[in-house]
């Protein structure tokens, strides 16, 4: 993932919800990154602030999407060169 710019990280099977449990976010050239269901503010799970070179493993007890069918996003804002690495760790109910 590229800086200033919005992936979808989790698309759900059809009729089903994502329950996340942890993300793996490794940040190249620093910056925010906010992680969402759907596209609202409304929807924001968590934003995290990270210097360049950094990994953080942020883990959770569960936190449910209430709408079914709904991709988690990730938005990335910072330094135009170098990239994001995430990997999200849960299951679909």
């Amino acid at each position: 993932m590229t800086a200033n710019s919005t992936v979808t990280v989790w698309n759900p099977t059809t009729n089903t919800r994502i329950v996340l449990h942890g993300l793996d976010i490794a940040s190249g050239p620093g910056g925010t990154i906010v992680f969402r269901f759907a596209d609202t503010a409304a929807d924001i799970i968590n934003t995290y602030s990270m210097a360049a070179s950094t990994t953080i493993y942020p883990r959770f007890s569960g936190v449910e999407c209430t709408l079914i069918g709904q991709a988690l996003q990730a938005v990335a804002s910072g330094a135009t060169s170098g990239g994001w690495s995430i990997t999200a760790y849960g299951f679909e109910v």
